[in-house]
């Protein structure tokens, strides 16, 4: 059954906290009670995650998806789908509000750096997330496309100053910093890599090439990569790296 665009929210009950319509070039922001639960309706509001207007498509290739999230204070995103393993980096010291369909609205403080892994393949989701905060939310939402069964060796593991964080099927998740005048070296092996800049500045060689990072930037490393890291800010610089399967 079509539902025309101006009647589709209306048949929509979701206990979340907001809702944004658009209508007119304007957002209307309307509450609804804690109690109310998702119409059989729902489904025709429903879009995927690349398609919600907040979510920026920043990198895809065989191996992942990155989407930049950015929210400003007091907004919120559409209701949306993710069905990919997904990794979630923070970049924002903010707090942000979350509530997937048929659960209670949970709001969370995150630091720049914080990382949460979600298994979307396994169980997809529907939720909208919003800022209720007074400062920008970022995080960067990298999805798992593919498995290549890359064996991981652990040499990350060895290496001074890199902390290992948590292990899943398709990715392990790795924290670090690299102090003004200092060199973190990578070795190449069958590995995939993603490294993501969170606060400071460093630069990146890599197969005769170098680029310098900032916070919110990343580099997407194939197998075989050796990768030097070395930092230049007057600062320690803080990165994720993230191991692909």
């Amino acid at each position: 059954m079509f539902v025309h665009e101006d009647t589709l929210f209306c048949k929509i009950n979701l206990n979340y906290r907001h809702i944004k319509i658009m209508k007119n070039k304007n957002f209307i922001k309307q509450s609804l009670p804690a109690s109310t639960l998702l119409s059989a309706n729902i489904a025709t509001a429903q879009i995927p995650v690349e398609q919600e207007p907040h979510h920026k498509i920043l990198f895809e290739n065989e191996y992942i998806r990155i989407l930049d999230l950015n929210i400003a204070p007091d907004d919120t995103t559409l209701i949306h789908t993710h069905n990919a393993a997904s990794v979630v980096v923070f970049l924002s010291n903010s707090t942000f509000g979350i509530q997937d369909v048929g659960e209670p609205p949970v709001e969370t403080p995150v630091r720049p750096g914080d990382i949460i892994y979600r298994a979307y393949d396994e169980k997809p989701v529907v939720h909208t997330v919003w800022n209720p905060r007074k400062s920008m939310f970022h995080c960067l939402v990298v999805e798992l496309l593919n498995h290549h069964s890359a064996k991981d060796n652990n040499t990350i593991i060895s290496l001074p100053g890199i902390k290992f964080q948590w292990q899943q099927k398709l990715v392990t998740a790795y924290k670090f910093e690299v102090e003004k005048g200092k060199q973190c070296d990578i070795p190449g092996s069958a590995l995939t890599y993603l490294l993501i800049d969170f606060s400071g500045i460093a630069t990146v060689a890599s197969a005769g090439n170098m680029q310098s990072l900032q916070p919110g930037d990343f580099v997407f490393f194939p197998p075989q990569s050796k990768i030097i890291i070395n930092g230049i800010d007057k600062e320690n610089a803080g990165c994720v790296l993230l191991v692909l399967k």
